[in-house]
């Protein structure tokens, strides 16, 4: 009998068989005859298998309708765990990626785009030397090793970007395109290097998205709109003071850090915005005070107020500019019985209310935060 493995038609039973069996037919069907292209997983009976999609939407208009790699992902692959330390490998077309992830998170001693000694190389979770991650608040930048180790184990770019990256960068808001090479617009428009294209410019574009130019980085560069501004409020933990700082941005550097205006200069990944709780918190000193009669005690600036505690007691700029005036020697007063007599105190400490023997200095600092 001659075989014909295209052409032969027949009917296999595989009632009593197993899985496995019957995958084996499947297979033989799809590699000699390029059989069902169109597959619908359901439950119930009836056909499964459809030579074109607009058939199988006919017959089964209510079922959602999946790529082969959406439904790998979601039926076929196991659950993807990310291993505490991990490395990646290095590739041509990764190295943007993963040079510019790098250059964020880690010291100075990576670009924006991993140079061609990288390539091959692989690049870890966790700094080789001090074994520091790199999300940490002292990360280094010794994140780069020739072959896998036993403590690091390899991920693919995929998963890289899934569960590392997260696709944050995506998600965030375009601010605007910056143009990096001339080009010709709608109606004939010339866009010059370092044009800026706004979104809200939807003509243009929506012209440069139709003729695929917009993703292409040799002509567009697009420009993410900063989480945060100077100005704002935000707070980090730091693992080595195993303290949460809040303060006010004072510089958003060019660099993968900001300044604060508490002096710290923590890594930009760090930050968050801070709370009404946490803000409340940062706005508050104590500044201590002392007293020749009941010792020290505190007046606790919030804002631009300061308040005598317990008490709860408001202290107004005007009632401390008179306590300063009142130790300031070089003042003149004059008596009160005669115009003529003209004099000059040097006051070395003042009683105000019950507290005996105030000092200028507290004084002076309290006037400092408030005025």
């Amino acid at each position: 009998m001659k075989i014909d493995k295209v052409n032969d038609e027949f009917i296999v039973d595989c009632t009593n068989n197993t899985t496995k069996e019957r995958q084996q037919v499947l297979d033989f069907l799809i590699k000699e005859r390029n059989y069902i292209p169109i597959i619908a997983c359901k439950i119930k009976e009836g056909s499964s298998f459809y030579y074109e999609l607009s058939e199988a939407i006919k017959k089964l208009p209510n079922l959602p309708i999946y790529s082969f790699g959406q439904f790998k992902e979601m039926y076929l692959e196991e659950e993807f765990t990310l291993p505490k330390k991990w490395c990646v490998k290095v590739t041509t077309e990764n190295a943007k990626l993963l040079g510019e992830f790098y250059a964020k998170y880690s010291y100075e001693g990576y670009k924006r785009i991993f140079s061609e000694q990288f390539i091959g190389k692989y690049v870890t979770s966790h700094n080789v030397s001090s074994g520091n991650s790199l999300f940490s608040e002292c990360p280094g930048s010794n994140f780069d090793i020739s072959f896998p180790k036993n403590d690091f184990v390899e991920i693919t770019i995929e998963q890289f970007k899934k569960h590392v990256l997260k696709q944050t960068e995506m998600e965030k808001e375009i601010e605007y395109y910056l143009c990096k090479k001339t080009c010709w617009g709608n109606n004939g428009t010339k866009w010059n290097k370092n044009d800026k294209l706004y979104s809200t410019n939807l003509e243009s574009l929506s012209y440069f998205k139709e003729i695929g130019l917009i993703n292409n980085p040799e002509f567009w560069e697009a420009i993410y709109k900063e989480e945060f501004q100077v100005g704002d409020w935000v707070t980090f933990w730091s693992e080595i003071d195993k303290k949460l700082y809040s303060s006010k941005i004072k510089e958003w550097t060019p660099r993968n850090y900001c300044k604060l205006e508490n002096g710290l200069e923590p890594f930009k990944h760090l930050i968050k915005k801070a709370t009404p709780e946490e803000i409340e918190k940062a706005s508050k000193t104590i500044v201590k005070m002392y007293s020749s009669n009941k010792g020290e005690f505190e007046i606790e600036i919030v804002g631009k107020k300061a308040y005598y505690r317990p008490e709860n007691k408001e202290l107004t700029k005007e009632f401390i500019e008179e306590i300063l005036d009142w130790f300031d020697s070089s003042n003149q007063h004059f008596h009160p019985s005669s115009s003529k007599l003209i004099y000059s105190l040097k006051v070395d400490s003042l009683k105000v209310g019950c507290m005996e023997g105030t000092r200028k200095a507290n004084w002076q600092e309290v006037y400092d935060l408030i005025k």
